[in-house]
């Protein structure tokens, strides 16, 4: 696996620290790190101070530059951040005794999922301020999750939560969702799915995600949704359970094919983006409000891709309920929170004044009231 070093350097606006960042292998599939090393403000970080932490960035770069490639066990990573903090105390400890060196001193954090090395320097008549850190973590993308190589035959790598041991899979935007899915069936559906054929959508109208949330009508993605324990229910209060539903692995379909529209992101990057070009980033209808609403109350993840028709595959679909088993299974439904409802009434009543609405306050504003 080659190592791809990204280099940045700029000041910080919250305290005025110059960062310098080393991200070790940022596209790498494998499980990774990233080694930051933080110098503080010019002003008080002499010459000497500079060339330690200089020296420890060439060492820990040229010594373990693949960071934690490659280890899943935490007494593994353990053992090579405890590699790292020795190769950083050897040099600390070789300079320390000079006189210009006087002072500069580490200590370790001690934390299990971002592990701090604090390098400071006691000067004369002065306190004791921090000359720069080395700062290994372990991010969302590596640490809390791992590939799982007995399910290399899959159409979408799988992954596993450490934590909770929930399997996921990533979406085109390269999310974390559960690989479990969720599709209620139409007639359509229904009869292929009892002559063992694919789900395929029969729309005929190529459109973005933003525009088959506005109207699914002949559109040609399919949607799913990734509630299981409750019966997802339309801008109308009524369930989609007319034919029952199936069970979806997430992992049979390609991770290309898959847009979950139900987080941030996915709202920012699915429905904000695809905004027209006329409304100048902002949202001017009911409609486009309506369709950042209903993403995150449908718990939506769309299956399909421009020029390519939503297809759910034999492999991907099984456990088959009709509609009196799944309202057995799910009697209760997911509904949008009265705190929602009331501010959704007062973004409608500000677009009929011909006022706009920022998609990301109403972004915010929706996962932090659905919450």
């Amino acid at each position: 696996v080659a190592v791809d070093l990204v280099n940045q350097v700029q000041q910080d606006k919250k305290d005025g620290d110059v960062d310098i960042k080393v991200s070790i292998a940022p596209n790498a599939t494998e499980e990774i790190t990233a080694i930051e090393f933080l110098s503080d403000i010019e002003d008080k970080t002499n010459d000497h101070d500079k060339e330690v932490i200089s020296l420890i960035k060439e060492a820990v770069n040229e010594a373990y530059g693949q960071g934690f490639l490659g280890l899943n066990s935490e007494e593994e990573i353990q053992n090579r951040f405890d590699e790292i903090y020795e190769e950083i105390k050897s040099i600390i400890d070789e300079y320390k005794s000079e006189p210009s060196f006087k002072g500069i001193n580490y200590k370790d954090s001690g934390k299990k999922l971002e592990r701090i090395i604090y390098v400071t320097r006691t000067a004369d008549n002065n306190p004791k301020y921090q000359v720069g850190k080395v700062i290994v973590h372990f991010t969302d993308a590596d640490y809390r999750t791992r590939m799982l190589k007995e399910t290399e035959g899959v159409k979408n790598p799988v992954y596993e939560d450490r934590a909770s041991g929930e399997e996921l899979v990533k979406d085109r935007a390269e999310q974390y969702i559960p690989r479990k899915g969720h599709r209620y069936i139409n007639e359509e559906d229904s009869r292929r799915v009892s002559s063992n054929s694919d789900i395929v959508s029969r729309g005929t109208q190529d459109k973005n995600e933003l525009e088959h949330m506005i109207s699914s009508n002949n559109s040609t993605r399919l949607s799913t949704t990734v509630e299981g324990k409750k019966q997802i229910v339309g801008a109308d209060g009524n369930t989609f359970n007319s034919n029952g539903q199936v069970d979806i692995d997430f992992a049979q379909i390609p991770r290309e094919e898959l847009s979950a529209v139900y987080t941030k992101e996915g709202l920012q990057r699915y429905v904000k983006g695809n905004l027209p070009a006329s409304n100048r980033g902002q949202v001017v209808t009911e409609r486009e409000l309506q369709a950042f609403v209903d993403g995150v109350r449908t718990q939506e993840v769309l299956i399909g891709k421009s020029g390519v028709k939503g297809r759910i595959p034999t492999s991907a679909y099984n456990n088959r309920m009709g509609k009196a088993a799944t309202d057995r299974a799910r009697p209760l439904t997911l509904n949008e929170p009265r705190a929602l409802i009331a501010k959704k009434e007062e973004w409608k009543r500000a677009l009929r004044r011909g006022q706009t609405l920022d998609p990301n306050d109403v972004i915010d504003e929706i996962l932090k009231l659905w919450k």
